[in-house]
């Protein structure tokens, strides 16, 4: 399944579940994340400040906005802080356009794909009912990331070590918030 058709299917679950709700680029990502690496998609992936990122889903991501198949929502709020910045948020929904680009692409699947289809929405519906926001599913994914990855000494054995490697890394994650990743990974990650 291409990265745009993801995308899409990922968008119109979403919005089955929640219709009026939109979803921001964190949460695409680490959505993605986790149906990557439970269906071996090859997504590469690197840390960034949210966690996991794939240079190449955001890419996919804006060539879908560019050809009107999902459309992009920009919210700018300036943010209470000593130094003064704005917070940039991007939303996505699919267009009516996406819809039929979806619908005509789902239609026309081998059989062999019909079959991915069906095991990448189930666990793209997995995600979506734990209730998940955009936050808990980025700490959820830095700490899989971890965990998968170990460290030099070798594999992770507690939740200090997480958050250890976790500034490593230049994420701050609290020792709770890591006990909050490690549950939500352990609903993620049951058949």
């Amino acid at each position: 399944m291409d990265r745009k058709t993801l995308i899409m299917l990922i968008l119109r679950e979403a919005e089955e579940s929640k219709p009026k709700s939109w979803r921001g680029r964190t949460f695409l990502q680490k959505v993605v994340y986790f149906v990557n690496h439970r269906h071996k998609l090859g997504i590469e992936y690197r840390p960034h400040y949210f966690g996991p990122y794939s240079e190449e889903l955001a890419a996919s991501c804006n060539s879908a906005v560019a050809i009107g198949l999902i459309r992009e929502r920009c919210d700018v709020s300036p943010l209470k802080s000593e130094k003064p910045f704005e917070a940039v948020r991007y939303d996505y929904r699919l267009t009516a356009g996406g819809k039929r680009v979806l619908d005509n692409t789902l239609v026309n699947l081998k059989e062999e794909e019909k079959e991915q289809l069906n095991q990448t929405r189930e666990t793209i519906k997995k995600i979506l009912m734990t209730k998940a926001n955009y936050q808990s599913l980025s700490v959820a994914a830095k700490t899989y990331h971890i965990i998968t990855k170990g460290t030099e000494e070798g594999p992770i054995e507690d939740i200090e070590q997480v958050r250890k490697e976790a500034e490593k890394l230049g994420w701050s994650v609290s020792e709770d918030a890591v006990k909050k990743g490690v549950s939500l990974l352990m609903e993620l990650m049951s058949h």
